[in-house]
Order: structure tokens, then sequence, then C-alpha cells
């Protein structure tokens, strides 16, 4: 629908509004992360005897081919962590949170599920439809070998996380999926998505976002024929929040007193420092279905 071109000089506009939003008072809480030590969080929700899954989903390719190398790692389809190895943008993600949190992301139980990544409804879900049967072979699989349902955690960045919000709307009527953990790092809050994640097949929900993150807001939903066609009434462009769920934790994060970009969320400093958001973010109650007009900070600092 959209060139190059279109999409870059579209990149300024969500960037105005989205810093000329009515202000409303932040409350913030600070974590400091020794990243010398690396020490080990420990999370409120962790199952102890439950092998740990963690599948991760990559976003929407929009940047241009050679620099897309720097961040794919595999061909469309269900792999290994193991297989990618610790290389470039998106496979050292599994490495660091491996390294940072071994208890709840070990790399033998880590995921890559990698769809086309093109800027497309219709795309999102179809990579949802293999999305969906990768996970329900996955846990059978292990189910099989271990004796009980592992745990399953599933981290979503941009629109990856709307192709994991996809799987509610695709599964059949008798689907037992159920996913544990659900991670969105700045995910695009779309009209046709964000009510999906009041699915009982998504146990706790976690969303984090930037300020300073235009990609986050640039798809403008409420231009697609897909949208039209369907009668969807959106804002013209993409939010960054979703409305309050009682399933839902999210924060604006900051990290080292910046706001990060939209592909600092799987940068190593970011990935690292993960696995203390989330357990800070189990341990802030006051997030528990918070209010939709109240705005939520983490401040993480590392040494």
């Amino acid at each position: 629908m959209f060139n190059h071109t279109d999409k870059i000089y579209l990149i300024i506009i969500p960037f105005i509004l989205s810093n000329c939003i009515y202000r409303v008072p932040i409350k913030t809480k600070k974590i400091v992360i020794h990243s010398c030590s690396l020490e080990k969080p420990t999370q409120t929700k962790k199952s102890e005897n439950k092998p740990q899954i963690t599948v991760f989903v990559h976003g929407t390719k929009l940047i241009l081919p050679p620099v897309d190398k720097l961040f794919f790692h595999c061909k469309s389809g269900f792999h290994k962590a193991q297989e990618i190895r610790n290389l470039l943008v998106h496979g050292k993600i599994a490495f660091l949170l491996d390294k940072s949190d071994p208890d709840h992301y070990p790399m033998q139980h880590f995921y890559f599920n990698c769809w086309s990544g093109k800027l497309d409804f219709k795309e999102r879900e179809e990579a949802a439809r293999a999305l969906y049967k990768n996970l329900t072979e996955l846990i059978e699989k292990y189910q099989k070998e271990y004796g009980e349902r592992p745990y399953l955690r599933v981290i979503g960045h941009s629109h990856g996380c709307n192709v994991i919000l996809d799987l509610s709307a695709i599964k059949p009527e008798n689907s037992t999926l159920s996913i544990d953990q659900l991670i969105l790092l700045a995910c695009p809050v779309q009209k046709a998505t964000q009510h999906l994640i009041m699915d009982p097949m998504f146990n706790s929900v976690y969303s984090l976002y930037s300020m300073a993150d235009p990609i986050q807001v640039l798809d403008p939903q409420g231009l697609y024929t897909y949208t039209r066609k369907k009668n969807i009434k959106s804002s013209l462009f993409s939010q960054r929040r979703f409305n309050p769920d009682s399933k839902l934790k999210q924060v604006q994060i900051k990290l080292n007193r910046r706001a990060p970009g939209h592909k600092e969320f799987i940068f190593p400093h970011m990935i690292k420092a993960l696995p203390s958001i989330i357990n800070a973010m189990d341990e802030w109650n006051e997030l528990d279905n918070a209010p939709i007009e109240k705005r939520y900070m983490i401040k993480v600092m590392t040494k």
C-alpha cells in the first residue's frame, strides 16, 4: 500500500503528534542494574518445576535489505535459539536473556518464530496461523517429553506483538493454547487487535513503550482497506497504550536517563535489563488494572 518513500515521509507526523498529547502526571519507579554482576532477578510468577519456554517474534522489516541482515537471522519458520547462535542483533536476544536470567530464559528452551515481516494486516494473520501451529506442536512435544505442560512465555517486538495478539482471532473454537506470560515491546496499539489482550489465552500481559519512539505509532491504521472493509473506526495512527485490563501491566521506559528508540528495545542494553524490568512490574502492585488516565514509568539505571 505504501512505498518506502511514503513510509519515511510519514515518520515525522506521528512523532510530532506523540509529543503534543495531553500531559498527565507520571508515577515513576527506579531500578538499578549492576551490569558487571548481572544479578539474577527472582520473578514472582516463576513456575519452579516446569520447563520455561520462551518464544520471540520479530517485527516488521521496514529497512533496506542490506541493513535487514543485521537484525534478521532466519527464514520464515520456527527455529531453536541454539541454531541461530549469538549473532548480530536478533541472535543476541536469547544469549543475553539466558545470561541475565537463566532460570526463566534458558537457552535450551528458547525459540524464534520468524515470518515475512511485511507491513500488512493479512500477512500478520497468516503469521499468527503459523505461530499457532508451532506453539501447539511445541507444547505437545514438551508434554510428551516432560510429562507436564511447560510454562510458556512469548515476547514480541513491534508488529510481532500484533502477530501474537492475532492468535486470539485465528484460533479454533476448541483451542486449549495458553500463554502464561506475554511481553510486548514497543507494540503499535491498533483498534483491530488491542482488545485481543482480554482473551483468556493470555494469562498475563506486559507492555513496554517509549515516548521517543515515532515508529511505534507510524503505521496509519486508519487508512488501510482492511480496516475500512471491516468497518473498524480508529484514529489515523497507531497508539502507544492499551485500554486497561485486569491482566495488563504497561509502563513507559527510560534507560539511563533517556527514552529508548524503537529498535533499541531489542538492543543488548535493553534486553539485558528486561528480566529486571518485568520483575519490577510484578512487584509494583499499583500497575494492576491501572486506569488509562494514569501513566507509569520505570527508570532503569545500569552500572
